[in-house]
């Protein structure tokens, strides 16, 4: 959990510093992270050596430890979904929490532009 608790914070601080209304509280062993009314949490299950997730967007998954080097970041190892090929947690975790403030932010175009979260309009 320390891992993933120190990538997520380091990642969150970096893409967004103290300027989005995102909220991040570790005891006991869970992680809860908040956007808005949206809500995931991460816990370890230590018995298992597994770390479970519930998530708005795609719901409960579990992940176990792989050595091998992760896909996304090169370094060596990462939390990967049991049941999903490819599916990093952090990684992932990140991905739905620029969904969930893109999505919070979607009337504020000049702070989506800040972030690199506007995908503005396609040309024709």
């Amino acid at each position: 959990m320390e891992y993933v608790q120190d990538n997520l914070i380091e990642e969150i601080d970096h893409r967004f510093g103290e300027e989005i209304g995102l909220e991040a509280d570790y005891s006991s062993g869970v992680l809860e992270v908040a956007v808005g009314d949206r809500m995931w949490v991460i816990n370890k299950q230590s018995p298992n050596k597994q770390i479970w997730w519930s998530s708005p967007f795609s719901g409960p998954k579990r992940f176990e430890w792989s050595s091998n080097s992760n896909p996304i970041t090169g370094e060596d190892g990462s939390w990967m979904c049991t049941k999903e090929d490819g599916f990093e947690l952090v990684s992932n975790l990140i991905r739905e929490l620029d969904d969930a403030i893109e999505e919070e932010l979607q009337d504020d175009r000049d702070t989506l532009q800040k972030f690199n979260l506007w995908k503005g309009e396609r040309a024709s």
